[in-house]
């Protein structure tokens, strides 16, 4: 009778490991797979903010910061012969 519970409880365990292996795998398998999805999500959302970025027009005040200065006083300094050093 002892024999027999020993080789159950054994059945029992190697049952219990199989299947927790099982589990692990299908969970670590299912987390690769999601965490994939995730970065892939993040990689498609910063190309369509650059693109979205790079579509679209300019605003106003944006437009005004970009125009050149006038020419004149650079003009001038050239003709005195004034160099500027950065």
């Amino acid at each position: 009778m002892r024999r027999f519970k020993i080789l159950l409880a054994r059945r029992e365990a190697a049952d219990l490991e199989r299947r927790t292996r099982l589990w692990r795998r299908a969970f670590r398998n299912y987390r690769r797979l999601e965490c994939g999805r995730i970065r892939e999500a993040a990689i498609r959302a910063r190309g369509l903010r650059l693109y979205a970025a790079w579509s679209t027009p300019p605003s106003s005040n944006r437009i005004q910061q970009a125009m050149p200065l006038p020419w004149e006083p650079l003009e001038k300094a050239r003709g005195a012969n004034i160099y500027f050093q950065r």
